[in-house]
């Protein structure tokens, strides 16, 4: 809050109806840019535009409340936030399918991973151990420059956006739940009809697990984001999860029966492990007074 000035903040009893107004725009943004999705497929540039769709409702929100993007907290912040953001998607992602491959859910050894990574580096011939490695630096490096920047569009309408609002009129738990929930309802179209999921099995149960995760990863982004003053830990933590969640464990997982139930963002011990996660951010805000709502 401190990267902030009074000027730049909205009246308090605007609050509402901008956040309203923020919800009304992405909702019908996110419906023309889903409907487009759900005609020609699941393909990159479409989910990048969808992904961006949030920057837009935040910035013609603020048009017409007429405030500037410094609301939006795109400024610096220290390292140490930054820091723990790109770390926690590799702690959980590394505790959650280790799980997964202790309990002989799944086992690493997915040839198409490898296959994968010797097609982009030209290494055939290579050793799995050799590729797994590879392909990870390689991932956690250059793969993270087009995730952050589709992940920035993202949160400058969540974090940016809709958790400095909320924690100016809720408690910090309920400014992270909320806009988690808000968050995985923004998938949904794409989840319910363009097949962005595990399959059409038990896909109710899938659309719980994944907002699970969603209401679970939001407490330590909301947590940076008031602490910081800055949108950008919230996003290096979202490009950091499609990285090593999404590009590198799961595609490197070679999934047995039933994957739907227990594997990926849709599977049970994912959102499980991130929700231990939340707790410890939960309980870390309340210690140090982050409480809310703030004046």
């Amino acid at each position: 809050m401190s990267a902030l000035t009074q000027a730049s903040l909205l009246d308090r009893d605007k609050i509402y109806p901008a956040i309203g107004t923020f919800l009304a725009i992405t909702a019908l943004l996110c419906a023309i840019v889903s409907t487009i999705i759900v005609e020609m497929g699941l393909k990159k540039f479409y989910l990048a535009l969808l992904m961006w769709t949030p920057a837009l409702a935040a910035y013609l929100t603020m048009k017409l409340f007429r405030k500037n993007w410094h609301m939006l907290g795109i400024v610096p912040c220290r390292s140490r936030p930054l820091f723990w953001s790109y770390l926690l998607p590799l702690l959980y992602g590394g505790m959650a399918y280790g799980l997964i491959w202790a309990l002989g859910l799944g086992a690493i050894g997915n040839e198409g991973f490898y296959k994968e990574v010797a097609y982009l580096t030209g290494a055939a011939g290579w050793s799995e151990t050799r590729l797994i490695i590879t392909g990870f630096i390689l991932l956690g490096t250059i793969g993270m420059l087009w995730h952050i920047t589709t992940s920035f569009g993202e949160e400058l309408g969540w974090r940016g956006f809709l958790v400095l609002q909320l924690y100016r009129k809720m408690s910090f738990f309920w400014t992270a739940v909320f806009s988690g929930l808000v968050w995985a309802s923004w998938h949904m179209p794409i989840i319910l009809f363009a097949n962005y999921n595990a399959g059409p099995e038990g896909l109710w149960i899938q659309v719980v697990n994944f907002t699970i995760l969603c209401v679970s990863m939001s407490f330590p982004m909301a947590y940076y984001r008031i602490t910081s003053g800055s949108v950008l830990p919230a996003t290096l933590m979202h490009a950091a999860h499609n990285v090593f969640v999404l590009s590198f464990f799961h595609p490197l997982t070679l999934r047995y029966d039933f994957p739907v139930r227990y594997t990926g963002e849709f599977g049970l011990i994912l959102p499980a492990v991130i929700a231990l996660f939340a707790l410890f951010y939960w309980n870390k805000a309340s210690k140090e007074g982050i409480s809310g709502p703030i004046h």
